[in-house]
């Protein structure tokens, strides 16, 4: 039970972020030590939701301090007021390896990558690397997953049909789905989670799938047989901001502060596997780790997610009407 805004507004930031093994990491590496550095205390809510934020807003009635969304969400939260800016004298910001983290109303402290998921006892040998051998079903027979959300989705059809990185902004909306016409009758599961895109490969139930490089690094240290095509992936970012009518935003902005640290960062990348922002905390990092995990940006293979593309006024909701219409058709 969370206490009012004014009771607990100089001892605690209530964070909707998520559970699980990465909710462990962060208690771990950013939330307990703020806690003894500061003596103000992290407590995690829960998933974040974009109209229960909205709902929050307008009722002048915020429960949470600070929330966790991706990007794009962060583009339309910020049209609709729904977040406040950065506050950079309070948020230092280190040399960026990733420039894109620094934003006027969020900030990323680190960043994940998508790509193909495969069980690397049966096709050790014989894989798909990118998205088109994922749509080549003839070379690669298996049992496919793709996520049931068009934002990547999208994306990973026309990669698939040969568009480049460099071009993919605006999206083709007719193109991708045509594409996606041709791998349909193959997709054994539209996933609908994270965790389920990697425990479908762990229980034998997909080949190839859709998932997250942190996902495959958890389910490979606990024994799965799981390995992950790196020639081509998807950037992705994570964002956190602090929402409209926080009752405690100076020790939300400060908390933002503390996540920039770039050994913080670093031990972050030890436990799960997510990409610093900081270029200190990149080279803190052992360079076989770097090599084996970090995608190789000089290739030109890989695509960074535009969120400004996706976080165009309603455009989210109309693209997704329509890829909920094209999977029960």
């Amino acid at each position: 039970v969370l206490r009012s805004g004014a009771a607990r507004a100089s001892t605690s930031v209530v964070f909707a972020t998520f559970g699980g093994s990465y909710g462990e990491a962060m208690e771990k590496v950013f939330f307990n030590p703020f806690k003894e550095e500061t003596g103000i205390e992290v407590i995690r809510s829960g998933a974040p939701d974009m109209a229960r934020l909205k709902a929050q807003v307008q009722a002048g009635s915020m429960e949470w301090d600070l929330v966790e969304l991706i990007p794009s969400e962060c583009v339309m939260a910020m049209r609709d007021d729904l977040i406040v800016p950065v506050d950079y004298s309070v948020v230092e910001m280190p040399e960026l390896f990733m420039p894109a983290a620094k934003q006027s109303h969020y900030i990323s402290t680190y960043n994940y990558t998508a790509g193909i998921a495969f069980n690397s006892d049966r096709f050790a040998d014989a894989h798909p690397e990118t998205w088109a051998e994922f749509w080549d079903v003839e070379r690669f027979p298996g049992r496919r997953g793709l996520r049931s959300r068009p934002d990547n989705v999208l994306e990973i059809a026309l990669l698939a049909d040969g568009v480049a990185p460099a071009d993919m902004y605006p999206l083709d909306l007719d193109r991708a789905f045509k594409a996606l016409d041709r791998i349909k009758p193959h997709i054994a599961k539209w996933t609908d989670t994270a965790p389920q895109s990697i425990e479908m490969i762990q229980t034998g139930e997909l080949d190839f799938s859709h998932t997250f490089n942190n996902r495959v690094v958890a389910a490979q240290a606990s024994g799965v047989p799981a390995g992950f095509g790196r020639e081509q992936l998807m950037l992705l970012f994570n964002a956190f901001a602090v929402p409209t009518g926080s009752p405690n935003a100076e020790a939300a902005q400060r908390l933002l502060g503390y996540m920039m640290k770039p050994d913080l960062q670093a031990q972050l990348w030890n436990e799960i596997k997510l990409i610093p922002v900081t270029k200190a905390a990149v080279d803190m990092i052992d360079e076989a780790d770097r090599t084996a995990w970090f995608p190789d940006l000089a290739t030109g293979n890989h695509l960074a997610v535009d969120a400004e593309w996706w976080g165009a006024e309603g455009r989210h909701a109309e693209v997704t009407a329509r890829f909920r219409e094209w999977l029960l058709s």
